[in-house]
């Protein structure tokens, strides 16, 4: 193929599919439509040829007047031989000279009636042995002479000093893709390829620029912290997972010590499981009752178990019940027990407490004496009364807890334990001695257990609440007065230790009844000689204003008042059997009268 036959060919690749219509103005193209064939003419079959890929008309036929766009079928290309190794090719993205001038000479920019450029072989030579690169510019060529045909125009500008620095040929870049750009076309054997065709420009985006800029390196990522805050992170999240791990260990222990009563104090509870009441709200009841102490475990275990449904009622459960235990009795429910209501009097003592306990079949007299006596009751026990640390731990002291039963109507039920017979008497004597009493002891000077002692002393000798106060003012004037009179010689004591020490021990102690009998010891005895109501303990720290020292009752429980022992005397002879302060109850008559 000779240097003609490759530019016309060159001249056919640039060729635009487009020309101007010359009833448009100049400059808008409009594509190229084919004219219809005549009536009646075959139509050829469309065909794509495999090596050009381009269409060749069908035989499909067109309807009559529509125009059809026609296809002009190129000449086939030669095989453009692949680029030396030595040659120096443009990198992909490399900026190419972009010429801005041409040389017409050699070039006919006149459009010919076959829509073909002309050529001119003596310029095209000259060009390409000075080795400038040619720029092809397309533009709207002028409307030929001819109305009927729409031509063509092609304007090819030469820039003699920029085609020099085109090299002789170039392997396509690499795409995106991973495949190659064809080969592109050389023009002759000397002065460099003519069809080197510039990199196509970068696209916007992240380190790119416009036009044939090259691209910006990516921005590097800004590095979070340093060695320490990592190593902080690192120590943070290491030690909440230890502390989640111990949380986890010490909730699993104290859950399987709750779950099977292990570790707990064996202390009765009644229990009430309310109508229509969830598993929930029994768990959180079972808590405050002391009874449980992980109220979302007992919940879980009962959904694990598929026991939800309590049956209600009174339930007299144990602090020492595992969970299954507890379900199961609430499950089947509980028979309703027998309940009894017991009515203590005011003066009762210990002894006759326990007795009347006995009697109504709620405990055993003789354990009742023995948890009052061993069994504590203190800030530092399960039940926590602070009162309980305020008795004084005597050996001489008989019964502990005599004077603290507070005398009033309980109910308990047939059978009940006997802590928890214990504890009620304790609650209502905490609820009934209020903060106002306390503050009249300490007004007084005296402690709690000194004030029921002197209760209880009154209360034996009062027989009516009206005479309280003036028998408290006796003692208070002879405790006021220990020089003159040291002992308060009361007939009350007296009987205590005859009725209620002497006969239930094993063995006489003298020293024992000494220090209750207030004709032996000086001052109060050591403790309370029976159960004062709340009249007695007022009448106790408000006695009345009197300078008596002496009285007595007479059989009809009239009492006489005496400020010198001669007026007791005289008071003595008229009333005969009496009962107060200065009395004679000796074997031989004689007593010890002041």
């Amino acid at each position: 193929m000779s240097e003609q036959d490759e530019f016309q060919e060159l001249i056919r690749s640039f060729s635009l599919d487009k020309q101007p219509d010359q009833d448009t103005p100049s400059g808008e193209y409009q594509p190229l439509r084919r004219q219809a064939p005549p009536v009646g003419a075959a139509q050829q079959p469309r065909t794509m040829e495999p090596e050009r890929g381009v269409y060749q008309p069908s035989a499909r036929p067109v309807p009559s007047g529509q125009p059809v766009r026609e296809y002009v079928p190129r000449p086939p290309r030669e095989e453009v031989p692949a680029p030396a190794p030595g040659d120096v090719q443009p990198r992909f993205g490399e900026r190419t000279p972009n010429p801005r001038g041409f040389n017409p000479d050699g070039f006919d920019t006149g459009a010919k009636a076959g829509g073909s450029a002309g050529f001119n072989p003596a310029g095209f030579e000259e060009a390409v042995s000075s080795a400038q690169s040619p720029v092809a510019t397309a533009a709207p060529p002028a409307a030929s002479g001819n109305t009927g045909a729409r031509g063509r125009g092609f304007q090819l500008n030469i820039d003699s000093e920029e085609y020099a620095g085109i090299p002789d040929s170039a392997p396509a870049p690499v795409l995106s893709q991973g495949g190659a750009q064809p080969p592109r076309r050389q023009m002759g054997n000397a002065g460099g390829g003519f069809g080197a065709v510039p990199p196509p420009p970068a696209r916007g985006g992240k380190g790119g620029g416009r036009g044939n800029e090259p691209p910006k390196p990516p921005k590097k990522r800004r590095r979070r912290g340093g060695g320490v805050s990592r190593f902080m992170e690192a120590l943070v999240l290491v030690a909440g997972a230890v502390a989640c791990a111990i949380f986890l260990s010490i909730f699993a222990l104290q859950s399987a010590s709750d779950m099977l009563g292990i570790n707990k104090p064996d202390k009765k509870v009644e229990f009430v499981v309310a109508e229509n009441a969830t598993v929930g709200e029994v768990a959180e009841q079972l808590k405050e009752a002391g009874i449980i102490t992980q109220p979302l475990t007992f919940k879980l275990y009962a959904g694990l178990k598929d026991k939800k449904e309590y049956v209600p009622g009174t339930y007299e459960l144990n602090t020492k019940m595992a969970y299954d235990q507890i379900m199961t009795m609430m499950t089947k429910g509980n028979t309703e027990k027998e309940v009894v209501w017991v009515t203590f009097p005011e003066g009762q003592t210990l002894n006759q407490v326990a007795a009347k306990l006995e009697e109504n079949k709620v405990c055993s007299a003789e354990e009742f004496i023995r948890v009052t006596d061993t069994v504590s009751f203190g800030s530092d026990s399960q039940y926590g009364y602070e009162f309980y640390d305020k008795i004084p731990d005597d050996p001489l002291r008989y019964h502990k807890l005599e004077g603290y039963v507070f005398p009033d109507t309980y109910q308990f039920y047939v059978g009940e334990n006997v802590e928890s017979v214990v504890n009620k008497f304790l609650s209502v004597f905490n609820t009934r001695v209020t903060q106002d009493l306390y503050d009249l002891m300490e007004k007084q000077g005296m402690t709690l257990d000194q004030t029921l002692t002197l209760a209880s002393i009154i209360q034996k000798e009062a027989g009516d609440v009206q005479y309280m106060y003036d028998i408290s003012s006796v003692f208070h004037n002879r405790l006021s007065n220990s020089a003159q009179y040291p002992r308060l010689e009361s007939d009350a004591t007296y009987l205590y230790v005859r009725d209620e020490i002497e006969p239930n021990l094993s063995s006489k102690n003298e020293e024992m009844a000494a220090a209750y009998d207030t004709y032996q010891c000086q001052g109060l005895p050591i403790g309370p000689i029976n159960n004062p109501g709340l009249d007695a303990i007022k009448a106790a720290l408000a006695p009345a204003e009197t300078n008596y020292f002496y009285f007595l009752s007479d059989q009809k429980h009239e009492y006489h008042f005496a400020t010198t022992l001669q007026e007791h005397n005289l008071n003595l002879q008229s009333a005969g059997e009496a009962y107060g302060t200065t009395i004679d109850h000796s074997d031989d008559g004689s007593s010890s009268q002041q």
